[in-house]
Parts: structure tokens; sequence; C-alpha cells
């Protein structure tokens, strides 16, 4: 009985604990964390030295952007996730970004931005259309872009849901739409990282502050699945989780192609 209270805490402690933004600080030191062959921001802060117009697709809620500072004279960010909307304005626009909602666009289809207005468009995990993406920047202009593939954390939804056929969505697809709207590949690289949840509070967590990862979690619909992971961890000390991402770098030459 020791055991089940103890899991009953650690599921109500993490329901109970806030998540606003994108801000995962309350899984620190419950869930192990890794490494990764590149450093998005340094790249990112690198671009963005001498440029006039940058826009940051899927903002979350600006604690990435705000990082950044100082700012080029024009910084423009997008966001699909509506609370998030409201977190990013308060924190960024008092530094100078316009915050655009784009809710009801959430794959990004249609960028709301004119032709040629951006000098580098960032990404990090948020979808893309690379035709539009083209379209808003200048020739000569950048695109960054960290995505989580397809294939990662495919074993964590696995073990709650049973087999799913994974989205193939990796740096080999993503480079060459890119290429096909028009954009030399300057740089491409992928891994395959593990992280562990080290209890069971911090998978909770997890699914409730990304709730597409399962799509309908809720602690007693998945309550065996938690218990079983619970089990798990008390016995290995961790229950690991192999992730995916990939980051690409892409420049538009004078002659890219575009969609009407």
């Amino acid at each position: 009985m020791a055991s089940k209270r103890a899991f009953d805490e650690l599921v109500q402690e993490a329901l109970s604990a806030p998540f606003t933004g994108w801000d995962f600080s309350w899984v620190k030191g419950r869930k192990t964390e890794y490494a990764l062959p590149w450093d998005y921001g340094a790249r990112v802060k690198a671009a963005m030295k001498g440029v006039h117009a940058v826009l940051d697709m899927g903002t979350g809620g600006g604690e990435f952007l705000a990082s950044l500072a100082p700012f080029p004279p024009r910084l423009c960010a997008t966001e699909t996730y509506p609370p998030n909307v409201i977190v990013a304005r308060k924190r960024l626009e008092p530094l100078g970004v316009r915050i655009v909602d784009t809710h009801d666009d959430p794959d990004n289809q249609h960028l709301p931005f004119g032709d040629a207005e951006f000098d580098l468009v960032i990404n990090r995990h948020e979808s893309f259309v690379a035709t539009e993406v083209v379209r808003v920047l200048k020739t000569g202009g950048r695109f960054i872009t960290q995505q989580c593939g397809g294939y990662g954390e495919v074993d964590l939804i696995e073990y709650f849901k049973g087999k799913i056929e994974p989205m193939d969505w990796m740096a080999e697809v993503a480079a060459r739409q890119l290429a096909e709207a028009g954009f030399e590949i300057i740089d491409s690289q992928e891994v395959y990282p593990e992280y562990a949840f080290l209890d069971v509070g911090a998978a909770v967590y997890t699914f409730k502050a990304i709730p597409w990862l399962l799509g309908d979690f809720t602690a007693e619909r998945y309550r065996d699945r938690l218990l079983a992971m619970h089990a798990h961890i008390q016995k290995h000390g961790k229950f690991t989780v192999k992730d995916q991402r990939f980051l690409i770098e892409a420049r538009k030459p004078a002659k890219a192609l575009r969609s009407d």
C-alpha cells in the first residue's frame, strides 16, 4: 500500500502543478536531459547579427526568443496555441516584438506576411510549409529550424496506446521539401537521443503540458499503464524513452521557387 500511496501522491502533485508558456522547469531533476550535437540558440543568435527583420515561427510563451536579446530592428513571432499567445504577448511585446495569433492556421499553411519581408526565419518544433517560408524570405535570407521527428517518443506513445504508425517526418523528408521549394540546404543533422522519467509524476506532467502527445490523456483513463510505469521506475530507477531531433539550415538563393 505504501507504493500505491506514493503513486497517487506523485500523480496528484503533477496534475496540480502549474504550467504556463513552454516552461518545463517543474520536471527538472525528475526527468533526465540530453545534449544535442548542435546549439540551436547559438546558431540563431549568430544568424541574427546584422539582419533587419526576423520571424520566429511558433514562439510558445516567448521564453526562448526573449533569451536572444538584443534584437534586430524588426522582430515578429507567431503562435498557434491561444494560451501561449497571452503569455508571449506579456513577455515579448514590452521588448518590441510583434506577436501574431495564428490559432486558425495551426499548420502554418499561409503565413500572415507579405513576400520577402524577412532576412531570417527561425522555427523550433513548429509546423512549416516550405513554399510559405521561402515566400516570406528575402533573397539570400536564411531558415533555421530544429524539429521533433515523427519517430521520436514512439515507444512512449505505444506503451500507453499500443502499436501506432509514426509520422514520416525526418531530416531527409524536410530537406527534400525545402529543396523542392527552391532552398539551398546549408546544413542538415539528425539524432536519436534518449531521456528518462525518474518518477511517474514527470510523465503525467509531460502529458498534461503536451496534450497532443497522447491526444486523450487523463490520469484516470491511463491509470493502469501509469501504475505499470511507476512499478518499472521503482524497480529500475527510470523509464527510458528514445527521442528524435533534427536541425536544418537553408538559404533562399536568387532563383528560389515559389507557389502561386
